[in-house]
């Protein structure tokens, strides 16, 4: 096998590990549900909306000054459940420590996939023992007041906002949430009572399972199975993002690997619950001074948590935060991060992580957001993007097609150097390398073009695992509804593996042997093997860029056959 063609096998094999890495190393994880509870008979428990239902029964007798409310303490009234809806929220408190316990986004594109039929969007997944999002713990001089007792509720005029209420050891701490803007919650916590010089701590934990769905692992033979979407735990501090996904399992086994933990201190910008296209994120106002804390368990939960003091005047200590709960959508992010009420930037846009690929990413997005202005289907623009790259790169292209061209008129030439300098290899290259320097034929030219193409590829992957804008963007609705997601019907990688066979079909070759067939015959296979559950979108790409290619190389055959035919014309 000829070096160039070990060359492209390399680069082949290392787009199939870059980009299986998703589809065949991601293990399965285990679906967590919560484990039943033993019931008990309960009056019935009230929904509560604006305006409020039905007034909260008070609770019951605090315990004495001081005294520390034992762990995991039951709730001694029954659960309210308090709705705020917004355009773009749905938003569910329970009474019981005054937490979020449903958080589903209302937009119709905003929905995921789970066992063939559509299911919206909850961005508060709670329980499993770990408690619910946005569930406060204090320690020190407010340790009295217990994270899980029930509180009063009241529910301002309007319905935007809610309060909850409890007095508890002598303290009194009110949670307040209200509905500020698209997706942006804002949360005050106030605690009065607390003793004079004594320090009191908040921990704001923000627990969840794993979402619907991410237990279904991906692969070439998955069929119809997409790449898990993985929750994982979020912090940023001192302008640093951490991450730590949830444990990973095998199905069917009781072995399970709990991955590290983050522990941070420092100028705490947000903390929270990060998804592929979604993502959940605490942001405190005024002083950022604190920790955040991640947390990975074995059956795939996974928890945040901001520990910050809380600094009491006149024995009163208020705490504001910004909670965005929403899609990763750049002008959404950098919009809720200017904090209603501070001036602290939370920098929110920084959960849309393009990693290694920024630098393509970024210019590929705004040209496609730019065509997608014009033509209204991302998957036009996707094509047009295709087009742009491809007239970008076409005078480098075309002079690699001619120099193949050329390699291929050399190579009678090159057959007869084989025979005169057959046993002295290093005179054979010496003189072979003259030969093609002299005809300005490059050996690696038919390498250059899968080389130009590689980073494009690998960023339009990315790309497409991680941008709002063309989730579940159809192509053509009924064929291809998510470019986010694999052709349902495989049409496009088929489609694409055979553009590839006519590709080097056209494509001029030096050589004509039995490898030289195999690999004809190999790559198209591998490839349309690889993209049966890649995107839709980055197989679109590839054909199209195929298509051109084998447009540019007709023309580049006919202009070629006619630049002969008048040079035999000529008289010598």
């Amino acid at each position: 096998m000829s070096q160039e063609r070990r060359l492209v096998l390399t680069l082949s094999m290392c787009l199939a590990i870059y980009l299986g890495w998703g589809l065949f190393m991601v293990r399965s994880r285990p679906h967590t549900s919560q484990p039943p509870v033993a019931t008990q008979e309960v009056a019935p428990v009230p929904s509560v909306s604006a305006p409020e239902k039905a007034a909260a029964p008070a609770p019951a007798a605090p315990p004495p000054p001081g005294a520390p409310a034992p762990a995991g303490a039951v709730a001694e009234a029954p659960e309210r459940i308090v709705e705020l809806t917004s355009p773009q929220l749905h938003l569910s408190f329970s009474s019981h420590g005054g937490t979020l316990v449903r958080a589903v986004l209302e937009k119709q594109q905003y929905q995921r996939r789970v066992d063939h039929h559509d299911e919206p969007i909850d961005l508060a997944r709670g329980d499993l023992g770990g408690g619910e999002p946005l569930q406060t713990t204090f320690t020190g001089a407010a340790a009295a007041v217990s994270a899980q007792a029930a509180y009063d509720v009241a529910v301002e005029p309007g319905g935007q906002a809610v309060s909850f209420r409890r007095v508890e050891g002598g303290l009194q701490v009110e949670k307040r949430f209200a509905l500020v803007a698209p997706y942006l919650l804002q949360m005050d916590l106030t605690v009065s009572g607390i003793p004079a010089g004594q320090q009191a701590d908040l921990r704001l934990a923000y627990p969840s399972q794993q979402p619907p769905g991410s237990s279904a692992s991906g692969g070439v033979f998955g069929f119809g199975r997409s790449v898990p979407n993985i929750a994982t735990g979020l912090c940023r501090v001192d302008g640093n993002i951490k991450r730590s996904a949830g444990g990973r399992g095998k199905d069917g086994k009781e072995e399970r690997t709990v991955l590290p933990g983050v522990d941070r201190t420092g100028l705490v910008s947000f903390g929270g619950l990060d998804e592929r296209f979604f993502v959940a994120a605490v942001a405190p106002q005024g002083d950022r001074t604190g920790r955040c804390v991640l947390q990975s368990h074995a059956n795939g939960f996974v928890e945040a948590a901001l520990e910050l003091p809380l600094v009491a005047e006149n024995g009163r200590a208020t705490r504001h935060f910004a909670v965005y709960l929403g899609p990763k959508d750049f002008d959404l992010l950098k919009q809720s991060s200017r904090l209603p009420g501070g001036t602290s930037d939370a920098d929110l846009q920084s959960t849309i992580d393009f990693g290694f690929w920024t630098a393509l990413c970024v210019p590929m997005l705004l040209t496609m957001e730019f065509f997608h202005h014009y033509v209204g289907n991302w998957g036009g623009a996707i094509l047009l993007l295709t087009l742009v790259i491809k007239l970008l790169l076409l005078p480098l292209q075309h002079r690699t097609l001619k120099s193949m061209e050329a390699m291929r008129k050399l190579q009678p030439q090159v057959e007869e150097l084989k025979k005169k300098h057959g046993t002295d290899k290093e005179r054979l290259n010496q003189e072979m390398m003259k030969l093609y320097a002299a005809n300005n034929a490059n050996p690696f030219s038919s390498c250059l073009p899968m080389l130009l193409q590689m980073p494009i590829w690998w960023a339009l992957y990315r790309l497409l695992g991680t941008t709002i804008q063309l989730y579940r963007e159809p192509l053509i609705p009924g064929w291809i509804n998510d470019l986010t997601a694999p052709d349902p019907f495989y049409v496009l990688p088929i489609t694409m593996g055979l553009s590839m066979i006519v590709t080097q079909l056209l494509t001029p070759q030096a050589m004509e042997n039995a490898q030289q067939r195999t690999m004809m015959w190999f790559m198209p296979i591998f490839f349309t093997a690889l993209m049966l559950q890649v995107p839709a979108g980055l197989t679109l790409y590839i054909l199209a860029n195929n298509l051109l290619t084998i447009a540019q190389q007709w023309w580049l055959k006919r202009r070629m056959r006619a630049d002969s035919s008048v040079a035999r014309a000529q008289p010598a």
